[in-house]
């Protein structure tokens, strides 16, 4: 199950190696049961051994439907990936995970990149990026984020976090001042708020749709 990454194009832009910078590779690969999904979950990460573990397990106990994770380890030099193969052996007895990877980047490519590596080795129909430091305590989320995208054909992306104008912090959710505070009491869970951009996970997107951002 081991192997180097081949590189079938991005699908969300396909940037420059640098020199000297060394091709990803599958350092564990997983299935777990047979079902077919339409979801894959991104989730990138450098050193962050000591949250891998509470980061999985929220993902876990709040994801409602059938899914992959797929995890981009960019240069880490702790114990991230050992803790994430624990992590993913742990909640890998919860119903909805069907198969699990882990992709292994020796130098560094940064968080937008990681992104892109995990993006185009997924199989779901749609994408949902969370980065390492979210602890979910939402059950349903994924549903509900996805579920927008469904609706609506020409949305590109559906945050949980925020969304706002573009080159403005005029928008709705965790953003500019509030990025550190609570989600507003006067923002409906059960409405969709559409602004120019949105950013931060959990972050949904529709795989065909990223294809043609190359």
């Amino acid at each position: 199950s081991h192997q180097n990454y081949y590189r079938p194009g991005r699908l969300a832009g396909d940037p420059t190696p640098y020199p000297g910078q060394a091709e990803p590779t599958v350092t564990h690969a997983k299935r777990y049961r047979r079902s077919t999904f339409e979801l894959s979950i991104v989730i990138p990460v450098h050193n962050q051994a000591d949250i891998m573990a509470r980061t999985l397990d929220s993902v876990a106990r709040n994801v409602s439907g059938l899914h992959e994770i797929i995890i981009i380890a960019d240069d880490c030099t702790d114990r991230t990936h050992d803790v994430c193969v624990e992590a993913l052996g742990a909640v890998s007895p919860r119903p909805g995970l069907c198969q699990s990877i882990i992709i292994s980047q020796p130098t560094p490519v940064f968080e937008t990149t990681s992104d892109n590596i995990g993006f185009s080795v997924s199989q779901g129909e749609f994408i949902i990026e969370i980065q390492a430091d979210m602890q979910l305590n939402d059950y349903g989320f994924d549903q509900r984020l996805v579920s927008a995208l469904k609706k609506y054909d020409d949305l590109l992306g559906v945050s949980g976090r925020c969304t706002h104008r573009f080159n403005s912090v005029q928008g709705v959710g965790k953003l500019g001042e509030r990025i550190e505070q609570p989600l507003s009491h006067d923002i409906d869970p059960s409405k969709l708020y559409m602004y120019g951009t949105c950013n931060r996970g959990p972050l949904a997107f529709r795989r065909s749709m990223l294809k043609e951002l190359k």
